[in-house]
Order: C-alpha cells, then structure tokens, then sequence
C-alpha cells in the first residue's frame, strides 16, 4: 500500500500529547536500574524455549512461503 501524498514531518512537541501519568511513568521507568548482562542471561535461561525442529515444524506446517517486494 502507498500514497502519493507525503506525511507532515512529527512535531514532538505539539504532536505527540503526553500525560502526568505518562510523565510518572517514564520517571519510575528512569528510576528501574538496567539489568546487567549476568542477569540477562541468567534471565534468559529461565525461558522455557522450543527446540529447533519444532519451531522449523511449528513455522513451516500449512503456509506458503512469501517474498516482499516493492513496486
């Protein structure tokens, strides 16, 4: 889908309407320390993930392949 029109620039200032609540939001969000990469990790090997070959299985069983292109 495309349109011969081109969208105005965003205006962050004035196009992009904000809260309190989502100004307390990103505050508690800043406050959050970053996990570091042990605890991503060890994050990570707590998610109970499918094997390879269900997934390929899973992904492949009843759909058509597809390729995206652009006019």
């Amino acid at each position: 889908m495309s349109s011969k029109d081109r969208s105005d620039d965003l205006k962050l200032e004035s196009d992009l309407p904000t809260t309190e609540a989502d100004i307390a939001a990103q505050r508690r969000a800043r406050e959050i320390s970053a996990m570091s990469l042990a605890e991503i990790m060890e994050y990570l090997s707590r998610i109970d993930l499918p094997l390879t070959e269900e997934r390929r299985r899973r992904t492949s069983a009843g759909w058509e392949p597809f390729e995206l292109y652009r006019e």
